[in-house]
């Protein structure tokens, strides 16, 4: 799911072209975890982000199946209700949370299709 509707059209690219694929399938979840979890269960083929399969990946519960191709970037946003807010503790979760998501990203392909 994204949003409201089934995200049945997944876009990857190589480098130098795009590429659609229209998917279909007996399960649908809006939870990523659930999603997640059918993947590495043998339930099927998922299209993730790497930050949240990197770790199942590398300990061999799932199997990237097209490691040349790379899935659409999605935006991770921290949000604060006003720039008063950027205290130092807010500044320092920032600081870890992208030094964490650099760790799973480099040396790593962040592929969609596992």
């Amino acid at each position: 799911m994204l949003g409201d509707r089934i995200h049945d059209r997944w876009t990857l690219e190589d480098g130098k072209r795009e590429i659609s694929v229209t998917v279909s399938g007996t399960r649908v979840s809006d939870d990523a975890d659930v999603v997640r979890r059918w993947a590495v269960a043998g339930e099927g083929v998922a299209y993730k982000s790497w930050l949240d399969v990197a770790a199942d990946v590398r300990a061999g519960h799932l199997k990237v199946l097209m490691p040349d191709l790379m899935g659409e970037r999605a935006p991770l946003n921290l949000l604060c209700a006003h720039r008063a807010q950027l205290s130092k503790p807010v500044i320092l979760l920032l600081e870890m949370l992208r030094s964490r998501c650099k760790q799973h990203v480099v040396g790593q392909s962040p592929v969609g299709l596992l």
